[in-house]
C-alpha cells in the first residue's frame, strides 16, 4: 500500500516540544462524510482487529519493528515479523524502558517497545491528512499512548499515528565497539525508530480511505 499523490500529508516530527496537537483548529467535515469504515484492516505484516469509539476507528499497539532485543538491542530497527491470521489491536503495546521521575513519563523495564497506534475517522472520506505524532521527554521519558488525538481526529477530519521509540542509553548508546564497518553507526538508534515507523506508515496508511486497507474488507 501507499499514500495517494493527493493525500502524502505527514505533519512530522513534534518530538522536540512534545506538542499538544489537538489545540489546532480545523474544519469539520462529518457531516458529508461516507458511511462508517472498517475497524478490520489488512497491512502489508497481517490482518488487525481494532475498535471503534465516539467517532473514532484505532488500532493500538501495531508492531512497526522487530523487538530490539538480544543481538538487535544495540541495532538499528529491523522489520517486524509478520503474523497469521488476525491480530488483536485493542490495547497499547509496551512502553519503552525508562525510569521513574518527576518528567512525565511511565516507568518502564520492557525492551520490547517499538509499536504505534493508529487513530482515524469513523466516517471516513477521501484525502485525509495524516499526522505522525513523535512524544518528548528529552529522548529519556514518554510514550505514544500519552497522547489522545481523538479531538484532533473528530473535529479535523486527521488520521493520527503515535509511536514509541527507545529512550535513553537504548535509544541513544554511543560506543567503537558498537559501530560497524569502521563506520560510526551507533548512538542513533532512538532516531532511527523514528523513521522505521515512518516507513511502517508510508506502506500502510491509505489516506484516501481513513484506514489501513489493502483491499475492502467487511466491518467485523
Amino acid at each position: 500500500m501507499a499514500f495517494s499523490k493527493t493525500a502524502k500529508t505527514i505533519a512530522g516530527s513534534l518530538a522536540a516540544v512534545g506538542v499538544t496537537a489537538a489545540s489546532i483548529a480545523y474544519g469539520t467535515t462529518a457531516a458529508n462524510a461516507v458511511p462508517a469504515a472498517p475497524i478490520l484492516v489488512d497491512t502489508d505484516l497481517g490482518s488487525l482487529q481494532g475498535a471503534a469509539e465516539n467517532g473514532v476507528r484505532s488500532w493500538l499497539g501495531v508492531p512497526y519493528a522487530a523487538p530490539p532485543v538480544d543481538e538487535l538491542r544495540w541495532a538499528s530497527a529491523e522489520p517486524a515479523d509478520s503474523w497469521e491470521g488476525v491480530r488483536e489491536a485493542t490495547e497499547f503495546g509496551n512502553v519503552c524502558a525508562q525510569p521513574e521521575a518527576q518528567m512525565p513519563g511511565i516507568p518502564s523495564t520492557d525492551e520490547d517497545c517499538l509499536y504505534l497506534n493508529v487513530y482515524a475517522p469513523e466516517k471516513a472520506r477521501e484525502d485525509l491528512p495524516v499526522m505522525v505524532w513523535f512524544h518528548g521527554g528529552g529522548n529519556s521519558y514518554g510514550s505514544g499512548e500519552q497522547y489522545d488525538p481523538s479531538r484532533l481526529v473528530t473535529e479535523g477530519d486527521t488520521v493520527v499515528v503515535t509511536v514509541n521509540y527507545r529512550q535513553g542509553l537504548f535509544g541513544s548508546m554511543a560506543h567503537p565497539a558498537l559501530d560497524e564497518s569502521g563506520e560510526i553507526t551507533s548512538g542513533n538508534y532512538g532516531l532511527e525508530d523514528q523513521q522505521a515507523a515512518l516507513r511502517w506508515i508510508g506502506a500502510n496508511a491509505e489516506a484516501t480511505t481513513g484506514a489501513l486497507l489493502t483491499r475492502d474488507r467487511p466491518n467485523a
